[in-house]
C-alpha cells in the first residue's frame, strides 16, 4: 500500500520487493528474531504481532509494529497473508524516555534516600514506595495501615505527626516535619515527611500525599559540624595566641581569651563594631596597609610592627577568606629583644678565627649529641656545610685514628656535666686530617642539668706537624751526627791519599793523551785542505769531529776533580741540537757497521732550530 511505501521511504511506482528485499531493509541487530517470526507465523491461524527496527538508506532508523494473518485452504496449505504496518517510532521513543526518566527518579531516589507514599482517604489504604520501605526496613511492597505507620514513631514524635496527617486530611494544612521513626529492626532514624492533599473537582480532599526521606546522614553531618565547631572553639580559646575574625565589613564577628588580654579590651565590647571605630588609631599603620591588602588581594600576609598605644612589638599573620577576615597575633616584645641580642652574638661569633659548636647535653651515648649551631670558621675548616651538620652527631668528624681513649676521657667528663680540655684527631669532609684543640663547657639548665655543650676549637694541625717533625728531625741528627763523626773520621786519610794519586793521574793522562791527538788534529786538518773525493771528506771531517770529542772527553775526567772541589759548571749556549746529535751518530757509525747495527736519526720539525745548554756535555 502508499502507506507501506511511506514508512519504507520507497517509490510505489518502482519498488515492489520480495520478502527477502524487505528483509534486508531490516536492522542488522533485529534481522534473525524477525526471520524468526515470520518463519512461526506460517503455521499460526491466528493474527501475529511483532515489533522490530529498520535501517534504511541515508541512515535512517524507524521501529515499526507489524501485524500479519496467514489464511490456509481446506487441505491446511498456507496460500495467502494479509497484514498491516505500523510507524511506532514516536511511541517507542516517548516509551524509552519514561523508563529513562523513571531510571533517572528512582536513581535520585536512592541517592537522596526520598520515597513518597499516598492514602487513599475513602479507605483509607497507605501505599508507600520501595524506599519508604527500605527506610522503615520492611519488605518492599509492604503497605501499612495508618495505625501501623503512626507506630513506627517514638511517643515523643507520633502524636505530632498524627495531628499534622489530621490536619492536611481535614483542612487541607500541608506540613513539612522533621522527626525521628523507630525502623522495623530497632533502630532510630531521622526523616523528613512532607504531605499534601489532593482535592477532586468539587474540592472535596480525597487523598494525602507525599515524600519521606531518610536524614540520617544530614543529622550526622549537622552533630559532627556542632562537635567541630565545639572543639573549634574550646582549641581557639586555649591556643596562646591572640584569635578575631572580622567580617567582609570589617566588623568583629570573634575575639578569643588572650586577644582579649592582649587588646585590653572585653570581647563583649568588641563584637559587633568596626576594627576602625574600635582601634582609630590602627588608621594609616602597618596594621590598616596589611588588613586592606589580605581583605583586597585575597593572599595570606605575615608582618611585625610596633603599636604604640601599647608600647609593644607584635607579630601577626592574617589569613583571607569568603566571609573576612581570621587574624593570629602575638606579643613578641620580649622575644624581638632577645632574637636581636642573639643576631648581634651570632654575628660576633661567625666571625671568630677559632671553631665554634654548640650541641644537645644528649644523648653522650650513640647515636651522640646533636649538632645545634656552627660558625663560618667550622665551615671553612671542616668543609661541612651548616645544612649538612645541623641535627648530626659531631662524630662525623672522628675517623680511624681519632684516639678513642682521649674521646672516652672527654665523654667521661661530659657525662659527670664537667669542662673539659683536649687535644683531638678529626677528618674534614674530604677525609684530610687535621689536629684541634678544644675546649667544651656545659651551658644552660639553671637550676638543672645543662641543656647544651659549647666547644671552641682551633686548628693546631700545623703545630703538631711542626712538633712531629722536629722530634722526628731531632732523632735523626743525632743519629747522621754519630755516624758521620765515625765515617769522617775513617774517610779522611783515604781521601786525602785518593786525592794524591788522583792529581797524579789526571796530570799525567793529560799530559800522554793530549800530545798525540794535537797530532792527529793537526794532520786531520791538513788532511780536508787538500784534493779530496765528497765521501772522503765526509770521513775526515767526522773523525776531526770525534778527535775534538776525545779532548771533552778528557775535559770531562777532568771535571771530576772540579765537582769535588765544589768548582764545577755547566755551560750556557746557543747551540743546534741537530747538528750536535748527528755529529754524535756519525762519530759512532762507523763502529755501529762493523757490529751490523743501523743507527738513524729523526728530527722532530717542530724543534726549534737553537736551543741553549751545554753542547759539550750534551753530545
Amino acid at each position: 500500500s502508499d502507506g507501506t511505501h511511506r514508512i519504507f521511504e520507497t517509490d510505489p511506482q518502482r519498488f515492489h520487493p520480495t520478502h527477502e528485499g524487505l528483509l534486508a531493509l531490516v536492522h542488522p541487530d533485529d534481522r534473525s528474531a524477525r526471520a524468526e517470526a515470520f518463519a512461526r507465523s506460517l503455521t499460526q491461524r491466528t493474527t501475529q504481532v511483532f515489533e522490530y527496527r529498520l535501517r534504511l538508506p541515508g541512515g535512517i532508523e524507524k521501529d515499526v509494529e507489524k501485524r500479519w494473518q496467514v489464511y490456509f485452504d481446506p487441505q491446511g496449505k498456507a496460500i495467502r497473508a494479509l497484514g498491516t504496518i505500523q510507524d511506532i517510532t514516536r511511541r517507542k521513543r516517548a516509551e524509552q524516555k519514561l523508563l529513562d526518566n523513571q531510571a533517572m527518579l528512582g536513581l535520585a531516589g536512592r541517592l537522596g534516600r526520598i520515597g513518597a507514599w499516598m492514602v487513599e482517604l475513602a479507605g483509607p489504604t497507605l501505599v508507600w514506595s520501595d524506599e519508604v520501605c527500605n527506610i522503615h526496613e520492611v519488605p518492599p511492597g509492604t503497605s501499612p495501615s495508618l495505625a501501623e505507620a503512626f507506630a513506627f514513631y517514638p511517643p515523643e514524635w507520633a502524636d505530632i505527626c498524627a495531628r499534622a496527617f489530621q490536619a492536611c486530611a481535614e483542612q487541607g494544612l500541608p506540613y513539612d516535619l522533621e522527626l525521628e521513626i523507630v525502623t522495623a529492626k530497632g533502630r532510630r532514624v531521622w526523616v523528613r515527611t512532607i504531605g499534601e492533599a489532593i482535592r477532586d473537582e468539587a474540592g472535596t480532599i480525597r487523598r494525602v500525599q507525599g515524600a519521606f526521606q531518610d536524614l540520617s546522614e544530614r543529622k550526622m553531618a549537622e552533630e559532627s559540624t556542632r562537635r567541630l565547631a565545639a572543639r573549634l572553639t574550646n582549641t581557639l580559646e586555649s591556643i596562646t595566641d591572640g584569635f578575631f575574625t572580622l567580617d567582609r565589613d570589617w566588623h568583629f564577628t570573634y575575639v578569643n581569651g588572650e586577644a582579649e588580654n592582649l587588646l585590653k579590651r572585653p570581647r563583649a565590647e568588641l563584637i559587633g563594631r568596626t576594627l576602625w571605630e574600635a582601634f582609630p588609631l590602627v588608621l594609616g599603620t602597618d596594621f590598616d596597609r596589611a588588613y586592606r591588602r589580605a581583605m583586597k588581594d585575597g593572599v595570606a600576609v605575615t608582618f611585625e610592627a610596633f603599636y604604640a598605644p601599647l608600647d609593644s612589638w607584635r607579630r601577626v599573620n592574617v589569613f583571607p577568606s569568603d566571609e573576612g577576615l581570621s587574624i593570629y597575633f602575638r606579643d613578641v616584645t620580649l622575644a624581638r629583644a632577645a632574637r636581636q641580642q642573639l643576631e648581634l652574638l651570632e654575628a660576633s661569633v661567625a666571625q671568630l678565627n677559632d671553631i665554634v659548636l654548640i650541641t644537645e647535653a644528649t644523648p653522650l651515648d650513640s647515636p651522640g649529641p646533636r649538632i645545634v649551631f656552627v660558625n663560618d670558621a667550622f665551615e671553612r675548616t671542616t668543609g661541612y656545610g651548616r645544612d649538612e651538620v645541623l641535627g648530626q652527631s659531631p662524630r662525623l668528624l672522628q675517623g680511624a685514628l681519632t684516639d678513642r681513649v682521649e674521646l672516652d676521657r672527654i665523654r667521661a667528663a661530659l657525662k659527670r656535666f664537667e669542662p673539659v680540655h683536649a687535644e683531638l684527631l678529626n677528618y674534614t669532609k674530604g677525609g684530610e686530617p687535621y689536629w684541634v684543640e678544644m675546649d667544651i663547657v656545659p651551658v644552660g639548665g639553671k637550676g638543672s642539668d645543662p641543656t647544651h655543650f659549647v666547644a671552641v676549637e682551633r686548628d693546631i694541625t700545623e703545630r703538631k706537624r711542626d712538633h712531629l717533625a722536629l722530634r722526628e728531625l731531632n732523632s735523626e741528627l743525632e743519629t747522621r751526627v754519630r755516624s758521620r763523626t765515625a765515617e769522617l773520621s775513617l774517610a779522611r786519610d783515604a781521601a786525602e791519599h785518593a786525592n794524591r794519586a788522583k792529581s797524579m793521574f789526571l796530570a799525567a793522562m793529560s799530559h800522554e793523551i793530549r800530545t798525540p791527538m794535537n797530532g792527529v788534529i793537526g794532520m786531520l786538518d791538513v788532511l780536508t785542505q787538500g784534493p779530496l773525493q765528497p765521501d772522503q771528506r765526509e770521513t775526515a771531517t767526522i773523525a776531526h769531529e770525534s778527535a775534538f770529542m776525545l779532548l771533552a772527553l778528557l775535559d770531562d775526567v777532568l771535571d771530576f776533580s772540579k765537582i769535588e772541589a765544589g768548582q764545577f759548571r755547566i755551560d750556557s749556549e746557543p747551540m743546534r741540537i741537530e747538528a750536535l746529535v748527528e755529529g754524535a751518530c756519525g762519530a759512532l757509525a762507523p763502529v755501529a757497521r762493523k757490529s751490523g747495527v743501523a743507527i738513524s736519526v729523526f728530527t722532530d720539525p717542530a724543534l726549534p732550530s737553537l736551543l741553549r745548554g751545554d753542547p759539550a756535555r750534551l753530545r
